[in-house]
């Protein structure tokens, strides 16, 4: 059996594991449900995320090995978030989305700031968050305050208008605890950007 690779050594979830298991016995990489339903195996989708996963997996192992001997100096915690979003990388079908994780394993590896609170908020918030989310963030953490209202945004407020998809994406941060209320007055609530959402957009944002 050949040497185990980088992302294998670093890639040691049970999510992992159970798709290498299944990678070994059918040659192509597919989810761990699949791999217990046989029906599912055989659609078309299934295809289709498996190809998703391949390349995934072939990039990030690239991206491993680009980084050298950074690897064998990696933390724990540094090690931990890449293990989680590798596994994050089997459940995900948007391909968007797999572009920010590919980018936040990159981001990671130089990343020593890490440590345990933070490592398994941001894991937990990687693999939950949608690619609406992520570009909610990225297009919007400019603004101060949001607010719920039908008012005009400015400089540093960001108006949300009530009833609109954009307030069902602020609502998905807000269980995330991305966004946070401030200062209610009245009818009106004042929301604010999470301190962790500048650590979420360093590991998303991609230096390529």
């Amino acid at each position: 059996m050949e040497d185990k690779s980088k992302l294998e050594g670093v890639a040691g979830s049970l999510a992992a594991g159970v798709a290498g298991t299944t990678v070994a016995a059918l040659g192509t990489s597919i989810t761990p449900l699949a791999a217990f339903v046989p029906f599912l195996m055989q659609s078309l989708a299934t295809r289709r995320h498996s190809a998703r996963i391949d390349k995934a997996l072939n990039d990030i192992n690239e991206i491993l090995k680009s980084h050298g001997e950074e690897i064998q100096n990696i933390n724990d915690y540094q090690y931990k978030l890449i293990s989680e979003v590798v596994a994050t990388v089997f459940n995900t079908i948007d391909q968007e989305k797999l572009e920010f994780l590919k980018a936040a394993i990159n981001n990671t590896i130089n990343n020593e700031e890490l440590n345990k609170k933070n490592t398994e908020y941001l894991s937990r918030i990687l693999r939950d968050i949608s690619i609406s989310e992520i570009n909610f963030l990225l297009d919007n953490f400019k603004y101060e305050n949001i607010f719920v209202s039908n008012g005009a945004s400015s400089d540093k407020n960001l108006h949300i208008k009530p009833g609109t998809e954009t307030e069902v994406i602020a609502s998905g941060l807000i269980n995330l605890g991305l966004i946070y209320s401030k200062n209610p007055k009245f009818d009106v609530t004042k929301y604010v950007f999470s301190p962790v959402v500048p650590k979420l957009i360093a590991l998303l944002r991609n230096s390529a």
